[in-house]
């Protein structure tokens, strides 16, 4: 299939065909999409369109072979955003399983959407930052863990020490990732636990009523609460004399959402617990959004 002569091409997506049966002008495209490739097909595209600066990836999910050969990352420096999606299925045969991640080193990454699985563990999140220079320039970062039972193996939060983004999505997380992150996110300013953090969406559902929008609520108004507390014990450490120097604490936004169910409609009392910590959040300055998209709770 060719599209040589097209002087004009600069966004493609490729579906299903290998790049290999398809001419295109790949050094002009700057947006490149590839829908139910396998790994190695993906990364062919993007190894032969080396000025792309947004790139999604989203693998043939019914269809995973093993890898059975040695892994070169590609290094790409112009990518900027990339949407990623981790394949759904453990590889067949017996080869190793390898993570999208694993194949790429990206040290232009500006944002980074990932759909991460069910076996995925944070050490690929970090050896993928370790082995890319991304960290510096990485500002939005998004999870999104429903559709393929992602987060499920994050037992630690060390990825976040230090990382600089701006804005973090976390998309349904399982109860335990949630627990860590928010234990981390509360008592961590000090450690490093990302320190540039201005904006936070978490989104849950309520198939659970343990962990459903109410208890959200609680949960980040509860952790933001200890972290601007933190900051604070911090700062007033440093005025004292202290090496440690602090600006004001960035975080700054907080979107709470849930998908809601059929038929639900929230009404919490204003001196509910939940209610009540958002409401002191807000009283200091934060910008908050609690609720679904038809309802707003707070």
């Amino acid at each position: 299939m060719a599209f040589r002569n097209t002087a004009e091409l600069s966004s493609f997506v490729l579906h299903g065909t290998p790049p290999v049966f398809i001419d295109v002008p790949w050094a002009q495209l700057t947006e490149l999409k590839t829908e139910d490739l396998t790994l190695d097909e993906a990364i062919t595209a993007l190894r032969l369109a080396p000025n792309v600066t947004h790139a999604s990836l989203i693998p043939n999910l019914e269809w995973h072979p093993a890898w059975s050969q040695p892994i070169v990352p590609l290094i790409h420096p112009l990518i900027r955003h990339l949407d990623l999606t981790e394949a759904a299925r453990p590889p067949e045969g017996n080869g190793t399983e390898v993570f999208a991640l694993t194949c790429l080193t990206l040290p232009a990454l500006e944002s980074l959407v990932l759909d991460c699985t069910i076996r995925m563990t944070p050490q690929v999140f970090s050896d993928f930052l370790k082995r890319s220079p991304a960290a510096p320039l990485l500002r939005s970062l998004t999870f999104k863990a429903d559709v393929l039972g992602g987060l499920q193996r994050w037992d630690s939060m060390e990825p976040f020490v230090g990382l600089n983004i701006t804005s973090l999505t976390v998309e349904l997380p399982p109860p335990t990732f949630s627990q860590l992150f928010l234990g981390a996110l509360g008592r961590g300013y000090e450690a490093g636990f990302l320190p540039a953090l201005e904006s936070l969406s978490m989104h849950c559902d309520e198939s659970d009523s343990d962990n459903g929008l109410e208890q959200l609520m609680s949960d980040v108004g509860y952790a933001v609460q200890c972290r601007r507390y933190e900051w604070q014990t911090v700062k007033t450490e440093s005025e004292l004399g202290s090496e440690a120097t602090l600006g004001p604490c960035p975080l700054r936004s907080l979107r709470l959402l849930s998908r809601g169910r059929a038929g639900l409609v929230f009404d919490l009392p204003s001196d509910s617990y939940a209610i009540q910590t958002l409401q002191s959040l807000e009283d200091q300055g934060l910008d908050i959004y609690a609720g679904t998209a038809d309802q707003r709770i707070f």
